[in-house]
C-alpha cells in the first residue's frame, strides 16, 4: 500500500510576498520623501540618533539596540511569545530606505517655502498607506511594528491607535534624549499613524475581495 505524503503548507504566499515588498517600498519611499524635506525626522529615527550621540556609538547599533528593546518588550505583553525574525524585517527596511533615498535624489524638493509642505504631507500620506499594506501580508513585521501590534493584541485598540501611542512615546523619549525633533518630527508622529488606521481598513476591504 503506498500512502501518499501530505503536501506541506508552503511558509508563504506570492500574495503575501507582494504586500509585504510593495508596502515596504511605499512606506520607505514615504519616509525617504519626508527626510528630503528636511523638515525634521521620525520619532523613532530621532530616538536612534539621541542614543548613538549619547553613548558616541554607530546609528546602526542603536538602532538594533532599539529593536532588541521592542522584541523583548512585545514578548512580555504576548506573555513570552517573543518574535525575534523581525530583526531581519528591519534589516530589509534598511535596505529598502538606501533604494528610495537614492530614487528620490534624481528629483528636487523645495526646502526653503511652503511648498516643501505639500511634500511632507505626500511623505506621510505613503508611509501610512506602505505601513498598513505590509502589516496585511501577515509576514514578521520589524521590531517596533510588531510591538504595535501586540499593542492591539492585547488592549481593545486598533493599529492606529495603537501606531500613534507608540509614535508619541517615541517623540517623548527623544526629547529626553535630545534628538533632533523639528516641525515634520511632530506632523510625522501625529499623522502617520491616525493615516495608517484609516488605509488598513481599506487594504483589509480589498484583500478580502
Amino acid at each position: 500500500m503506498v500512502l501518499c505524503k501530505k503536501r506541506e503548507k508552503p511558509l508563504f504566499t506570492l500574495s503575501q510576498l507582494l504586500c509585504f515588498f510593495s508596502g515596504i517600498f511605499i512606506l520607505q519611499m514615504g519616509v525617504a520623501i519626508q527626510v528630503r524635506t528636511e523638515l525634521g525626522l521620525g520619532c523613532w529615527d530621532s530616538v536612534n540618533l539621541g542614543i548613538s550621540k549619547l553613548f558616541n556609538s554607530s546609528i546602526s547599533l542603536a538602532s538594533f539596540t532599539v529593536g532588541v528593546i521592542m522584541v523583548i518588550l512585545a514578548g512580555v505583553i504576548r506573555k513570552g511569545r517573543f518574535r525575534f525574525t523581525t530583526l531581519i524585517t528591519a534589516f530589509c527596511m534598511g535596505f529598502g530606505t538606501d533604494i528610495c533615498l537614492f530614487i528620490t535624489s534624481f528629483f528636487t524638493i523645495p526646502s526653503e517655502s511652503w511648498m516643501v509642505y505639500p511634500f511632507l504631507a505626500l511623505g506621510i500620506l505613503l508611509a501610512g498607506i506602505g505601513f498598513a499594506l505590509y502589516l496585511q501580508s501577515g509576514l514578521p513585521p520589524n521590531a517596533l511594528d510588531d510591538f504595535t501590534l501586540a499593542l492591539t493584541e492585547r488592549y481593545p485598540i486598533d493599529i492606529g491607535k495603537a501606531k500613534l501611542v507608540v509614535d508619541i512615546s517615541g517623540l517623548l523619549i527623544a526629547f529626553l534624549l535630545k534628538g533632533p525633533i523639528g516641525l515634520g518630527t511632530i506632523f510625522i508622529t501625529l499623522l502617520v499613524g491616525p493615516c495608517a488606521g484609516v488605509f488598513n481598513k481599506v487594504w483589509k476591504s480589498i484583500l478580502r475581495k
